[in-house]
């Protein structure tokens, strides 16, 4: 358990990534769940579902392994230029580098059922049997059930009017959360254990995480706060934890990645299509990343393109003007 850049936690097991592509996984085992393939050993994302797990490989294919009553492991044939996936309880979803989505899997409530016409996502989120996208312009569109575990009306797939300047989100079991660009948050849908219902003073947020009944924060100091049901101490969060990178919430369970390792940004799937270039990098919550050019490498200064704030996940930078013949790249983080 070191080198460590990100965790993903399902609904009784849990994930991590190593800096170097390998894929640590512990808990509940019925469905094969933490087996990842012995093939896999150059994974750069990692999501884990009720009983199943996905990975993105270096060589731009999605993997996934454990339960697959639903066909939540049967990934799409073909399915290419991956930057993000996420895992629901019995369902995957895949978000292509171009802005639009792919699912897999159940779809008795609809959650794979990709809105028409839905473009220009730069994030997913999966939750127990709906659906969560981020767009570009930081509104938010969300799909499948709206009932609790009683079947009574929740409304997640409900998106409150106005929610805009999002830069994050997350899908609970039966709860949808967003973070605005302010580092303020918004919680919708089943709020019986008070998982909707934020903590007072709760700012500088910068991620979040929903469980079955509990939710997480992440601020930019490294404080983390959570919420909601805390039966199994999934609230409890310890009091070494003030440098925290990654928050991940299971079931009735919590992940927290600390003092994640001073990794350099890779250059992963570079390429240059009708006069852009693009790249994507391994990111950190808490750091910037951004990609700088020169023309000549005779030039004395690097061209900075604007900024992106690490997600945790997969972050892809873009030089959209790249028509010249030549042009040498770095990607920076702090």
């Amino acid at each position: 358990m070191t080198n460590l850049v990100a965790v993903a936690a399902g609904a009784y097991h849990s994930l991590a990534l190593r800096a170097d592509g390998t894929v640590l996984a512990w808990g509940y085992n019925d469905h094969g769940e933490r087996d990842p393939p012995p093939t896999l050993g150059d994974a750069i994302a990692i999501a884990a579902g009720g009983y199943h797990s996905l990975a993105i490989s270096a060589r731009n294919t999605v993997v996934a392994w454990g339960a697959n009553d639903s066909g939540q492991t049967d990934v799409p044939a073909n399915l290419a230029g991956v930057i993000a996936i996420a895992a629901g309880t019995w369902h995957s979803l895949a978000l292509r580098a171009d802005g639009t989505l792919v699912g897999w899997g159940d779809n008795t409530w609809g959650q794979i059922s990709i809105p028409s016409g839905l473009s220009g996502v730069v994030a997913i989120a999966a939750g127990g049997h709906h659906s969560m996208a981020l767009k570009r312009d930081g509104t938010v569109v969300a799909w499948g059930d709206n009932t609790n575990a009683q079947g009574q009306f929740a409304g997640q797939s409900i998106v409150p009017p106005g929610l805009t300047n999002v830069s994050a989100i997350a899908a609970g079991a039966y709860f949808s959360m967003a973070v605005r660009s302010d580092g303020s948050v918004v919680a919708w849908g089943d709020n019986g254990q008070g998982q909707c219902s934020l903590p007072a003073g709760l700012t500088n947020v910068v991620a979040v995480a929903g469980g079955y009944g509990h939710a997480l924060a992440l601020k930019s100091s490294g404080a983390v706060a959570a919420w909601g049901a805390n039966w199994n101490g999934q609230c409890s969060v310890p009091s070494f934890c003030t440098n925290v990178f990654a928050v991940a919430a299971g079931a009735y369970h919590t992940l927290l990645l600390l003092e994640a390792p001073p990794i350099l940004p890779q250059f992963l799937t570079p390429a240059r299509r009708a006069g852009s270039f693009s790249l994507l990098v391994q990111s950190l919550n808490r750091r910037s990343y951004a990609l700088e050019f020169k023309n000549t490498l005779m030039e004395t200064n690097w061209t900075a393109l604007p900024a992106v704030q690490g997600n945790g996940a997969l972050r892809l930078l873009t030089d959209p003007d790249a028509s010249v013949s030549q042009r040498f790249y770095r990607t920076r983080q702090w």
